[in-house]
C-alpha cells in the first residue's frame, strides 16, 4: 500500500514539473481590481523626510495630502497621494 501511495506522490510532482509556469507578462494587474496602498506616520515621515510638525503644517496648508481613517484609532495616507506629492512637492495642492 506504501509503494502505492508513494508512486502516486512521485507521479503527481513529475506531472507538476512538466506544466509550463505562466510567464509574469501574463499576470499584469489591472488597475481597476489592484487595492489602494495606505502608509501608516512612519513610512510618510520616512519616505518624505518631513517631520511630523512640518508634516501637519503642509497638511493644514492643503499643500499634503490629508490622512483617512482607517478603523477606529488608526488614519493613514494613500500611497497614491504620498507619491503624487513626492514628485512634485512645491505644486502640490490639495
Amino acid at each position: 500500500m506504501r509503494a502505492i501511495i508513494l508512486a502516486g506522490m512521485r507521479l503527481q510532482r513529475e506531472q507538476s514539473l512538466e506544466t509550463p509556469l505562466a510567464d509574469a507578462s501574463d499576470r499584469q494587474p489591472s488597475t481597476s481590481s489592484r487595492a489602494e496602498s495606505f502608509l501608516r506616520i512612519g513610512a510618510v515621515l520616512a519616505r518624505t523626510g518631513l517631520s511630523k510638525t512640518t508634516l501637519y503644517r503642509l497638511i493644514r496648508a492643503g499643500r499634503f495630502p490629508r490622512q483617512e481613517p482607517l478603523s477606529d484609532r488608526c488614519k493613514g495616507w494613500r500611497e497614491s497621494g504620498v507619491d503624487r506629492w513626492l514628485s512634485n512637492p512645491a505644486a502640490y495642492r490639495d
